[in-house]
């Protein structure tokens, strides 16, 4: 009830994460490091449980509270959701703190204008058709592009920050 009430979880959400007590208490352990439920919840149920298929909660390299930093990084724009996914495969292999291995992996999302548009430039620079196709309307060409700039970066560059640029470059 309180998942659904105070947190604003859906129904289905709050069972799967109440089936087990486990669960339960690896979940409030994730919401105690940052309280971004649904985040939190979405990350138990779509990666947590998928691993768990044939292992016990408590036998995972990590806490609930490693969920929560995770999502922290995400929210305060440190990782985008793309290299996430890639710490939380570092972390099954028991690599450590979300924050240690995007530090250690060198995997913090660059926020930097400047140091983006270089990238904006080349891949606009190389890409003269799809300028044209944007400037003609069609409009999704923009996130061809911005997945231009995100391959370029490695994943690095804030997809936010690629798309103001990119805006701004072509009118």
């Amino acid at each position: 009830e309180r998942y659904v009430s105070e947190l604003g979880l859906s129904d289905y959400d709050a069972k799967i994460l109440c089936e087990d007590p486990a669960v339960a208490a690896f979940f409030d352990s994730a919401l105690a490091r940052h309280d971004n439920a649904k985040a939190a919840g979405n990350w138990v149920i779509n990666e947590v449980l998928r691993e768990l298929k044939d292992r016990d909660i408590v036998t995972l390299p990590f806490d609930g509270a490693a969920i929560g930093e995770l999502v922290q990084l995400i929210d305060d724009h440190t990782i985008s959701g793309k290299i996430a996914k890639d710490v939380f495969v570092e972390m099954m292999a028991g690599g450590g703190t979300p924050k240690v291995i995007v530090e250690a992996k060198g995997w913090k999302q660059v926020t930097d204008a400047s140091a983006i548009e270089p990238i904006v430039d080349a891949v606009l620079a190389a890409n003269a058709e799809s300028i044209e196709k944007y400037k003609q309307g069609k409009s999704n060409v923009l996130g061809f592009l911005v997945g231009l700039v995100m391959k370029e970066s490695k994943g690095q560059a804030n997809p936010g920050v690629i798309n103001q640029l990119l805006k701004k470059k072509l009118g």
